[in-house]
């Protein structure tokens, strides 16, 4: 094996930490290759400083010129992304104030979340962006790549139907494997129909992976049981306002399916976005349900909506494993009641707070920033 092959194989047995990734740019400083080794250094020092930190912001700047000057070397291996379209750089907000600082390469100037795209962090490519036709032109064969293995986002198109799914899933079994991508998410604006989600969740050969749910009957409890219980493996429940059937009240009902079906203990990530639209009842019901249940693996948390009143009341620790917290909430709720949720035993393991740009600009949210420091993040 020659010493980059053993330096990258280094990197993909050991893709969350930073030393193989800097002892790869050493090498290639070494043999020629400055710009590549000076992109992976500044990608991981600007995700080491905190999001104020001018240095990592300026890390960002020159990781994305130095990928804007070599985005057709550098994507090489991942141009079937772009499905033969020449490659553009692309970043969501340029001026963003992030520890991630992720810049991508898209098939356009403009660029979007859901666009075909290469996404690159810490260095190296992180996350490749497809419509699963693209996917699925690439021979099997042509997705084993000669560095770290990416993620995968699958996005739905609006042309998809469900009948497809049957012809489709022995040959995305074939691609999503362990060898190719470290995981995978089927994303899209509306979700996926309860057909897909049961049939991705059940097949034994694909990698553990995330899927947008577009539930089915909302108004039906039962029904949303016996389809939490069909999908064993979904570990992300992603719900908001946009399903056109969505009936008020419908976060009780979703709450309920999730913890009889035993959801409640596989999901990793949850996203309630349309706590807007609900009575202040119906919430209160919601966040009662919410602490008085366990969520042994839940990860991450989004609530989008109305103040959080019950997490004030919280005395256990339903979220053992809880590492981000996101409230886009709490345009009523003052510092001190914010000190009393975010310190309470529920979430002392969480790592990150985000709360929205609304609230960080009260004069009360100064001892706040200043108690929580780097783990308070505004979005």
């Amino acid at each position: 094996m020659s010493d980059e092959k053993a330096l990258l194989s280094a990197i993909w047995e050991h893709p969350h930490e930073d030393t193989p990734r800097l002892v790869y740019a050493d090498w290639l400083q070494e043999n020629g290759q400055p710009e590549r080794a000076e992109f992976i250094r500044v990608q991981i020092d600007a995700s080491l400083r905190s999001a104020r930190d001018p240095m990592a912001l300026k890390g960002a700047q020159r990781a994305r010129e130095l990928l804007d000057a070599h985005k057709e070397a550098w994507t090489t291996h991942f141009a079937w992304v772009l499905d033969g379209k020449s490659p553009h750089l692309w970043h969501p907000h340029p001026n963003v104030r992030s520890p991630n600082l992720r810049v991508s390469v898209t098939e356009d100037t403009e660029g979007s979340f859901r666009t075909p795209r290469i996404d690159f962090m810490r260095g190296f490519v992180f996350r490749i962006c497809t419509p699963i036709d693209v996917l699925l032109k690439q021979s099997v064969d042509s997705l084993v790549v000669p560095e770290p293995r990416p993620s995968v986002k699958v996005a739905r198109q609006q042309s998809d139907t469900v009948s497809e799914l049957p012809a489709l899933l022995p040959d995305l079994c074939d691609r999503l494997t362990f060898q190719n991508f470290t995981d995978w998410e089927f994303t899209g604006f509306f979700g996926f129909p309860e057909e897909w989600v049961v049939a991705l969740t059940q097949e034994t050969r694909l990698l553990v992976g995330q899927i947008s749910v577009e539930p089915p009957d909302l108004a039906n409890p039962q029904a949303l049981t016996a389809f939490f219980s069909a999908a064993p493996r979904l570990e992300e429940l992603n719900l908001n306002s946009f399903f056109p059937t969505a009936p008020r009240n419908a976060v009780l009902g979703i709450m309920a399916a999730a913890v009889q079906s035993g959801l409640s203990h596989r999901l990793k990530n949850l996203s309630v976005w349309n706590l807007y639209d609900e009575d202040e009842l119906t919430v209160r019901t919601f966040f009662t349900a919410l602490a008085a249940n366990d969520w042994p693996r839940l990860e991450k948390l989004t609530l989008v909506g109305r103040d959080p009143p019950q997490l004030m009341d919280l005395t256990g620790n339903p979220f053992p494993r809880l590492r981000e917290l996101r409230l886009y909430t709490g345009c009523n709720t003052t510092a001190a009641e914010w000190l009393h949720i975010l310190d309470s035993p529920a979430f002392r393991n969480v790592l990150i707070f985000r709360l929205q740009d609304s609230v960080s600009d009260r004069p009360d949210f100064t001892a706040l920033r200043e108690h929580f420091g780097d783990r308070l993040q505004i979005d």
